[in-house]
Formats: C-alpha cells, sequence, structure tokens
C-alpha cells in the first residue's frame, strides 16, 4: 500500500514537472542559447550571406583545390551541402546573395572558363545557370604556371536581388562604372547602366522594386588585357584618379531610366555600401551629405537629405551627425542613424521626418570594452553592437535601452575576424526578418604585437527574436 501511494505520489511530481516545462518552453521564459561552430581550420571564411529567415548560411573559403562554398543550417551548425568549384578566386568584399524566396543563390567569382555570374540552387548547391552577356568573355582564365593562379585587380562585387526576386543587379568587377541587370527567371541579359568614370560601390533598391539607387565615387577607369605565355589571360583595372564628386543616381527599374543624379561633396568612403536608405513604400530615400562651411574651410557640416524618390525633389533635412548608416522606420516617420564605433564610442540618432529635429542621441563609452562593430535591425528599431569579449548588445534605438546582452564563446576567442569598411558589414548582420543576428570571430591563440597563429573562423548565430519580440522583424 506504501508503494502504491509513493509511486502515485512520483507520478504526479513528473507530471506537474513536465507541464512547467512546456509551459515555460511555449512561453519563451528562457531563452535559447546562442549557436556556434567553426567553418573555416584556418583563415577567414568569406563572404557570407544570410537567407531571409536567418535559418541557412552560405559561406566560402579557398582550399588548395580552389574555392568551396558551403551552406549551414544556423539552428543546429549543420552543414547541410558543400561545393567544390577548381581554380577560383572570389574577394572577401561580399560575392553572394541570396534570392528573397530563398531559392536560389548567385555568386560572382573569378574561376578558369568559368561565367562571371552562377546561379546555384539553396537546396543542394548545384549549378542551375552561368549568366553571361552575349559576346561575354568568361571572367578570367587561370593559365600561366600549374599550381599558380593570376590575381585580378579592381573590384569584386556582390549581387543584388531585387524585392520581388525577377531582377539581378552585378556590377563589373573589370569595369566598376557598369551596372548589369539580368532576368533571374529566363537568365536573360537586359543590358546595362554606365555612369562615365565614377565608380559604382553598391546597388539598393526600393522595397516594392520600382527603383534602384547607387553610390558612385569618382575615379578614372583604365582596363587592360593580359595574355600570358602559358595559354591564360587576365584583365587588370587600375584606377589613376579619385578627385571630384560623388554622386548618387537614382534610376526607374523599367525602364532603366535616371531619374536623378545628386552630387554630394566631400562624402565620406565609410558607410558608402549602406547608403541610400529607401523607406517602406519606397516614396522617399535618404542620404549623408557633407559640406564645408563657407567660413571655415577645415570645419565640415553634417546631415541627412531626405529626397522624394519620383522627382528628387527635398522632403526634410535632419540634423544628424552620425549617418553611415541609415534607416527608415516601418511607418516612414522615423530616420535612424550610426557609424562604425571609432575606439569605445557608440553614437546613434534618431531623427524626424516631419519636423528635422533629432529626438534621441545616444552617447556612450562603455567601460572595459572597446566596441567593433553596429548593425540595424532591418528597421532599425534594434541596435547591436559588439565589443571584445565576444559580447553583443541589443539596445532599442528609439530610447537607449539595453534589451539584452548576448555573450559568445570566450574559449580561443582573439578578435573580430572581418573588417567591416572592407567587406560590406558581415561582421555582424541581421537577418532580412529580424529574426537572427550573426557574428564572426577570429579564434586561436594571440601574442603582442604578433598575429593569429593557427586561427580558425567561428560564426555565432543568436535567436534575437525572443528578446526583442516583433519590433525587429519585417
Amino acid at each position: 500500500m506504501c508503494r502504491t501511494i509513493r509511486y502515485r505520489r512520483w507520478l504526479v511530481v513528473g507530471a506537474a514537472l513536465v507541464v512547467l516545462g512546456t509551459a515555460s518552453w511555449c512561453t519563451g521564459a528562457k531563452p535559447t542559447g546562442p549557436r556556434s561552430w567553426k567553418i573555416a581550420d584556418s583563415g577567414l571564411a568569406s563572404p557570407m550571406a544570410l537567407s531571409r529567415d536567418g535559418k541557412t548560411l552560405v559561406s566560402t573559403r579557398h582550399t588548395i583545390e580552389g574555392l568551396l562554398v558551403e551552406a549551414w543550417s544556423t539552428a543546429t551548425g549543420r552543414r547541410l551541402w558543400s561545393q567544390q568549384v577548381p581554380h577560383a578566386i572570389v574577394h572577401p568584399s561580399a560575392s553572394l546573395a541570396i534570392s528573397p524566396d530563398q531559392m536560389l543563390l548567385a555568386q560572382t567569382l573569378y574561376a578558369h572558363q568559368s561565367p562571371p555570374i552562377v546561379l546555384r540552387e539553396m537546396k543542394r548547391g548545384t549549378v542551375v545557370r552561368g549568366l553571361q552577356a552575349d559576346g561575354e568573355q568568361p571572367s578570367m582564365q587561370l593559365g600561366q604556371q600549374p599550381g599558380r593562379r593570376v590575381t585580378p585587380l579592381g573590384d569584386f562585387t556582390k549581387p543584388f536581388f531585387s524585392p520581388d526576386g525577377y531582377l539581378l543587379a552585378v556590377i563589373n568587377g573589370f569595369k566598376p562604372n557598369e551596372l548589369s541587370l539580368w532576368d533571374v527567371m529566363t537568365g536573360r541579359h537586359l543590358g546595362m547602366i554606365t555612369v562615365g568614370t565614377h565608380r559604382l560601390s553598391a546597388v539598393h533598391f526600393s522595397p516594392d522594386s520600382q527603383w534602384m539607387a547607387a553610390l558612385a565615387r569618382p575615379a578614372k577607369i583604365e582596363v587592360n588585357e593580359k595574355v600570358h605565355e602559358h595559354g591564360g589571360r587576365s584583365l587588370q583595372t587600375r584606377i589613376t584618379g579619385t578627385k571630384g564628386d560623388y554622386i548618387l543616381y537614382v534610376w526607374d527599374t523599367k525602364t532603366r531610366r535616371e531619374l536623378a543624379a545628386i552630387k554630394l561633396s566631400h562624402y565620406g568612403a565609410l558607410g558608402s555600401r549602406d547608403l541610400p536608405a529607401f523607406s517602406p513604400d519606397g516614396r522617399f530615400f535618404a542620404y549623408k551629405e557633407v559640406k564645408k562651411l563657407p567660413d571655415d574651410k577645415r570645419r565640415y557640416e553634417i546631415s541627412v537629405c531626405v529626397r522624394e524618390t519620383k522627382t528628387g525633389d527635398e522632403k526634410a533635412r535632419l540634423a544628424m551627425t552620425v549617418a553611415n548608416t541609415l534607416r527608415f522606420s516601418d511607418d516612414g516617420k522615423t530616420v535612424f542613424g550610426t557609424n562604425p564605433p571609432i575606439g569605445a564610442h557608440l553614437v546613434a540618432e534618431v531623427g524626424d521626418v516631419a519636423t528635422g529635429e533629432v529626438r534621441q542621441t545616444i552617447r556612450e563609452q562603455p567601460e572595459e570594452r572597446s566596441l567593433i562593430a553596429t548593425a540595424f535591425s532591418p528597421y532599425g528599431e534594434v541596435l547591436a553592437v559588439a565589443g571584445n569579449h565576444h559580447v553583443v548588445e541589443l539596445r532599442r534605438t528609439r530610447t537607449g535601452e539595453k534589451i539584452a546582452t548576448l555573450q559568445g564563446p570566450r574559449k580561443g576567442f582573439v578578435g573580430y575576424a572581418i573588417n567591416r569598411p572592407a567587406s560590406g558589414g558581415e561582421l555582424l548582420f541581421f537577418s532580412d526578418d529580424g529574426s537572427r543576428l550573426v557574428s564572426v570571430g577570429m579564434f586561436g591563440k594571440s601574442r603582442r604585437s604578433r598575429g593569429v597563429k593557427n586561427g580558425s573562423t567561428k560564426v555565432t548565430v543568436w535567436n534575437v527574436a525572443e528578446y526583442t519580440g516583433a519590433t525587429a522583424g519585417r
């Protein structure tokens, strides 16, 4: 009898624990920990691309055989597929993009007898088609000597999908003043846009895919073709001058008609990949302006200009001093801005489009930690700040309130692996729906005044939707 009562008692206690654990899991009372795994045993693994829902991460790294493209599950860290591209080269500045429907992966590369743009299936990584304009030669032929590669000069550029997934825009690596457009469904080359002698840095589509914009830097471009004695050839791009005004171009996506060409004097090079920023409805775009003061040539006036996309007319001017990265709020009435951290200073601002006033300014200098990078959620409501010791803070941009402190793996952590200005923000980035946050770190052994010895690259993925709620999502 006593054994029966004791058995029933433990049965009731066990059932209660199961119910409490299920309730805690359903309400999200205890957020899941970060998922961290190694993606390169030695050196850097870059570029990277994160799917819209944040569930799949694609990375590339160079091996002895060539280029290795890998896809990973962010939930488990398991490798989904791996594809080897022999005798290929990519640049860490970014050459990957995942389509909005998460079905295709676009990649720009330099390989032996290979098209310059390749579309792959996201499920298995197999090549769907190669994109190449009529009469265009393969991007590069590597045949100088066995075991040696010819590295071309010039930019390696990232492909950009339109939000509706029908168009693909790519800047020519050897002619950075040319922008090519492709039909994703058919692989047909739709034409190209040339911006004179300027050098395009990135392409941005409005959320409705009706408009696209790009920032062009002044440059005198010379392209030379070199034929090697062992049958290979390479193209070399030479920039002979960088003086002049920056120009912000806006085009109609369907007709490729130029809507605006705005000259920007003394524009900073940092953050050029993140500008301009379109409003959610695509009616307006915002960018940073830097002008010299007439009374003192050593002083500059920094502001954020908001213009109508269709006409180019000025809508508002915000007195924001940090504007290398801009985001519109979901209603388009607020602009969030920040700069890459300098030393240990964090600066972020919130501007009102209607009044032109700065509502909120965050200026902090965290103790015992230097800041490395910042990243906005898709609508700018959440700001992620990365520091040393692999610590990432989440803040609400409107109030500066700290949401959470995310701790990555400390053992073997040396520093962040990829430089933000060179890689277009691949050090710390959100998924397009705001549910995941990815940081890239270098792990290994290091000494003072010496580099990292046998360093490896690791990625850490946090499910930040558990902390931020719906404010970070799209």
